[in-house]
């Protein structure tokens, strides 16, 4: 879900809606440290294998089942941004090119395919993996809001336009179980106040609480989205120095945990399906030129306790696998070529040490080409695959 949290301008990290150099090396904290005999943890991975490749796609979600990955397909990827006086306009092609396709992994056949009024700022699959929620992206401040709702096997479009007003407060929601959706309510230039729990077909609104877990506190502007697990059971967030872990059914708190005072905060979580491992990518700065301090912490789901502090740089993207013992970690290479190679590590979390490379791309970037080199990485829920996004998506085996 968006965050008006003020940092550097990441145009397409807000068009993906919901991930520098990664040095190795771990300090155990007392579990999941292994006996040197799973594979991916100590040793080194096989050479992955790509499996699949889908071109001028971005990566939106990936089903509770992992039978399913939605996807964005456009034909005019670059997103060139021109400065005219004080007015930035966005060039975003051809919308009649664009559409939002589900389709089946394994066979990769398209399940449902539409096209949006704008590009989908965050896509999410309901717990039975049959239906989808997803936004679109608001660019001036007269534009409306779109949500929708898609019954996969009914085939079934509900649209919601909604009117998006600067001054006023927004709402962005995710899809939990069955009709229920969890929302972070913003105001702009404040930040995060609340996350609600909202019914459909009405997004009637049936439990609240603040974002803030200090009374009265308004978060420091350092807050995340709100991170769920695929199982759609477990939240995860940061609101000023505190990671808060919730029950998505009624909102109420599992564990908090306090990050240090002198790191700015985090940058993207991870969690395995049922939530019971979660990572978090810790760093003193969202400047990444400036960058001097930064680690991966991985903590127990059940009770935020630490598992392992890696020092690895998550500012690109964050992915852990299913069964908690891989870390993806992205970051971007300027090559003497001058190309750009987006690329994904794959770390054992309980070593530290660097197991497989994905090597996702190899760009020529230009002035009008900004952010397509950035990375986005995820572990498919039955862990049989990892997906990496750039503008371009490729489905690799980790195990062929």
């Amino acid at each position: 879900m968006p965050t008006t949290e003020k940092q550097p301008s990441n145009t397409r990290r807000d068009f993906l809606g919901l991930v520098a150099s990664a040095a190795t090396g771990s300090v155990l904290l007392g579990q999941n440290k292994g006996d040197g005999t799973s594979p991916g943890v100590h040793a080194r991975l096989p050479e992955p294998k790509l499996i699949k490749e889908f071109r001028n796609a971005y990566l939106m979600a990936v089903s509770p089942d992992g039978a399913k990955v939605c996807l964005y397909f456009t034909n005019h990827p670059q997103m060139t941004f021109n400065i005219r006086g004080n007015q930035r306009t966005v060039d975003e092609g051809n919308p009649k090119d664009e559409a939002l396709r589900v389709i089946e992994m394994g066979s990769w056949k398209d399940i449902y395919s539409t096209r949006l009024r704008a590009k989908p700022t965050s896509v999410s699959f309901f717990a039975r993996s049959d239906a989808i929620y997803a936004e679109t992206l608001v660019i001036s401040d007269s534009q409306d809001r779109q949500r929708v709702v898609i019954d996969l096997p009914a085939r079934n479009f509900a649209e919601l336009v909604v009117p998006y007003r600067a001054q006023e407060s927004s709402k962005h929601y995710c899809a939990l179980s069955g009709p229920l959706l969890v929302g972070m309510e913003s105001v702009r230039e404040i930040g995060p106040r609340g996350i609600i729990l909202a019914t459909l077909p009405g997004y009637k609104e049936i439990a609240r609480v603040p974002f803030a877990v200090t009374p009265g506190r308004i978060p420091a502007n350092r807050n995340t989205d709100v991170f769920v697990s695929a199982d759609r059971k477990i939240l995860i967030y940061l609101t000023d120095h505190t990671i808060v872990c919730r029950r998505a059914d009624d909102l109420g708190i599992v564990w908090t945990r306090q990050i240090e005072r002198d790191m700015f905060g985090v940058r993207f979580f991870s969690m395995t399906p049922d939530g019971g491992i979660v990572a978090a990518a810790v760093m003193d700065t969202m400047f990444i030129a400036d960058q001097k301090n930064y680690y991966v912490g991985v903590f127990e789901g059940r009770d935020g306790s630490p598992v392992a502090r890696l020092h690895l740089n998550g500012f690109e993207c964050l992915a852990i696998s299913p069964d908690g013992k891989l870390l993806g970690v992205g970051q971007r290479i300027r090559l003497k070529s001058g190309e750009m190679q987006p690329t994904v590590n794959v770390y054992g979390v309980s070593s530290g040490q660097q197991v497989a490379t994905i090597v996702h791309d190899r760009l020529r970037v230009g002035r009008g080409d900004f952010g397509n080199d950035e990375i986005r990485c995820e572990f498919t829920p039955d862990g049989r695959y990892l997906i990496t996004s750039s503008i371009h998506v490729k489905i690799w085996d980790l195990h062929a």
